[in-house]
């Protein structure tokens, strides 16, 4: 299992975090989201993700990630 340590902009709610866990779930490997309110977060998974994985599974929202640490 690998732990990816991760920050996203323009996390305001709950519900924020409630979406941007939805669409990173849609990523090949990834086991677990956590995500709190004031954007940061992990993620762990059983296949090296890249970050380019992560931006593409964010595309159409308003959420960027400021912070990626694999």
């Amino acid at each position: 299992m690998k732990k990816i340590d991760i920050k996203f902009s323009n996390v305001h709610c709950q519900s924020c975090t409630k979406i941007i866990s939805r669409k990173l779930s849609t990523i090949d490997g990834v086991s677990g989201i956590s995500i709190n309110v004031d954007g940061t977060g992990n993620i762990i998974s059983n296949k090296d993700i890249k970050l380019d994985q992560i931006e593409s599974a964010l595309l159409g929202t308003e959420y960027k990630v400021l912070d990626f640490k694999n």
